[in-house]
């Protein structure tokens, strides 16, 4: 049974390290990639950000589920609350992501599935401050499955 644990620990460690990563990569290079398009097209910019949003959750969701499934069988196998405290770290991220991103997306999602120029096309302005809003946010994002994945490895050591 410990090689058992020691795999699932070192799977829940790998992903939850590297769901960060991605969530990191994906928000200072898609978000900033984006941002460059906001004084020529903010339909394109919300549109390219949306791109962006799309990759980082096909690959993030799972990978913190799956992080977090991992850490919450080592603390039914160990009753070890560290595991109990990094599968909550992990899954912190979900009501953090729904309360403070929310505010970004209200005004990145309809602008991305705007026509190129109508009446209603939100300023430049406006699209440059929710994708700055939501790239800060996001980045903090990361310290959660970030957190629950060191805590592991630090126990382990």
């Amino acid at each position: 049974m410990p090689e058992i644990a020691s795999l699932v620990a070192t799977a829940g460690i790998t992903s939850s390290l590297f769901v960060s990563g991605v969530i990191f990569a994906f928000s200072a290079g898609g978000v900033n990639t984006s941002k460059l398009a906001t004084k020529t097209s903010p339909v394109l910019a919300a549109r390219q950000w949306l791109n962006v949003f799309h990759r980082c959750h096909k690959i993030g969701t799972p990978m913190v589920v799956f992080s977090a499934g991992c850490f919450a069988w080592l603390k039914y196998e160990t009753n070890n609350n560290i595991y109990l405290a990094a599968a909550a770290s992990c899954m912190g991220i979900v009501p953090y992501t729904i309360l403070l991103l929310s505010g970004p997306e209200k005004i990145l999602f309809p602008a991305a599935n705007m026509k190129e120029k109508t009446t209603s096309t939100p300023a430049p302005h406006d699209i440059e401050r929710a994708l700055g809003r939501w790239e800060v946010v996001n980045m903090v994002r990361i310290l959660f499955p970030l957190v629950g994945g060191v805590m592991v490895l630090v126990s382990k050591m």
